[in-house]
């Protein structure tokens, strides 16, 4: 049976302005895959099925307090999957625009560490649609992400310029990814052995973005390689949990350093709405429910 196609209702939000509330009754479609991706949404009540239109199959069941529709952070994006109501659902609506706006106000690592989080969610996401894919203890891995096809050297305010253009032609992916390099706030380090990685999570409580060479992950039993464009131990350390699986250099990386720290102090630094997405995509890279205290 078809989804209902009928427009969302939408009231103001007391709580969170200027963001709105949308209301949404069972089997309700929010938005079709393939359409503009404008909006990023916070489930305040109620159940949301993300799903592929032509397959009707499921890719995710969200309920309170988590975030989807993380696209509307690319300038030109567009959905990569349906949204409907699973049952009488409320959420708050944030508009990309506003959201950018929001974001380039903050001075610091609230806006980096947001990109960066949505990075990470997109490995996280490849890393889980492959679980089931890889061998456990297979003498081989999948190769999950890696961007070293792009260029990330040149005139830096260029490429910002191009990433501002909706004709850009990145994935979302690779948008992100570009917007890190183009920030002169993140430092950069050179890593050729596992002691490397670990003083960089453990003693000075960083997180790193592949720029160049290649580290291979276990986890759940599956081996990964990653490369440029892999973010590494950013939601953990944020929430303050040690970062699982078990790494090995392939290939000496380049990485941009992320603070843990001063990741945090910028995402609090954002309104409840921003936050409450935040703190839903820091959720579903951990596969936790209630976030750990810090």
């Amino acid at each position: 049976m078809p989804s209902t196609i009928l427009p969302v209702k939408r009231i103001p939000s007391s709580n969170n302005s200027p963001f709105p509330q949308i209301k949404m009754s069972h089997d309700q479609l929010l938005f079709h895959q393939g359409d503009p991706a404008d909006h990023i949404y916070l489930i305040q009540e109620g159940e949301i099925e993300i799903f592929l239109a032509e397959t009707n199959i499921r890719i995710a069941k969200l309920g309170k307090g988590e975030a989807f529709g993380e696209q509307a952070i690319l300038t030109g994006g567009v959905r990569g999957a349906s949204a409907r109501a699973i049952n009488d659902a409320t959420c708050l609506e944030i508009s990309a625009d506003n959201l950018r706006k929001a974001l380039d106000q903050k001075a610091g690592y609230a806006e980096p560490a947001f990109e960066a989080l949505l990075l990470q969610l997109a490995l996280t996401n490849q890393m889980n649609s492959n679980l089931s894919r890889v061998s456990s203890g297979a003498s081989t891995y999948k190769e999950i992400l890696d961007m070293s096809n792009i260029q990330i050297g040149g005139d830096r305010k260029a490429l910002q310029n191009i990433l501002k253009s909706d004709k850009h032609g990145y994935s979302t992916s690779e948008f992100l990814f570009l917007k890190l390099v183009c920030n002169d706030l993140l430092g950069t380090t050179y890593i050729s052995d596992i002691n490397g990685l670990k003083r960089a999570f453990v003693e000075q409580g960083n997180a790193l973005v592949i720029t160049s060479g290649a580290i291979k992950v276990s986890y759940e039993n599956n081996t990964f390689r990653i490369g440029a464009g892999g973010v590494i131990g950013l939601a953990e350390e944020i929430a303050g949990v040690p970062i699982r699986g078990k790494f090995e250099i392939l290939k000496s990386i380049n990485a941009l350093v992320i603070s843990g720290e001063e990741a945090y102090a910028g995402l609090r630094s954002m309104n409840k709405g921003l936050f409450g997405i935040c703190r839903s995509v820091i959720l579903r890279i951990l596969k936790l429910k209630d976030a750990p205290k810090r």
